[in-house]
């Protein structure tokens, strides 16, 4: 079986969501950074079948940026994002 996906390559310069976590959890704080794709991990989950991508980041100055990325939350379009997390806004508004 073929699988289609499409993932952003090495060097790609993209926008990701990164949420501000602390020792408690979830703060609801978010950002949108511009950052560079330096690494593209696939997966699949053996029960489902499903593929799962994640990225590794840096910085535009070119250090690291902590975790991987899942690439649900990254795109080459800063206004894609911006719609993403109006969604992530409104699910969460019962939060505050």
């Amino acid at each position: 079986m073929k699988v289609q996906y499409e993932v952003y390559k090495v060097n790609s310069k993209v926008w990701a969501i990164s949420e501000y976590l602390k020792k408690e959890g979830s703060t609801h704080h978010y950002a949108i950074f511009p950052c560079i794709v330096s690494g593209v991990f696939i997966s699949t989950n053996k029960e489902t079948g499903q593929e799962t991508i994640e990225y590794d980041m840096k910085t535009p100055k070119g250090d690291i940026w902590g975790d991987s990325v899942n690439s649900d939350v990254v795109s080459d379009n800063f206004q894609v994002l911006v719609e993403k997390l109006k969604l992530i806004w409104e699910q969460n508004a019962n939060v505050f």
